[in-house]
């Protein structure tokens, strides 16, 4: 069975409140957008291009770094 005969055997099982996502999701597909709102609207997207995470600054501290005692231990 090819991907698409598969599709087809899956759209007659759909709700129709799932058939509009999917297409809803195809027609986005097909004007080239790589994103789609998401199903699940407990999924939130940030806009396209928006930083989502701070810039994580290094942390200061006294002592030998953790990398170089793995280092150590495993010699």
């Amino acid at each position: 069975m090819t991907t698409k005969e598969a599709l087809r055997n899956s759209l007659e099982l759909l709700t129709e409140e799932e058939a509009r996502l999917i297409l809803e999701f195809i027609q986005l597909l097909q004007k080239g957008q790589k994103r789609a709102r998401p199903i699940n609207p407990a999924f939130k997207l940030p806009p396209p291009g928006k930083k989502i995470f701070r810039k994580a600054r290094p942390i200061k501290a006294t002592g030998i770094p953790a990398s170089e005692l793995l280092s150590q231990d495993r010699r």
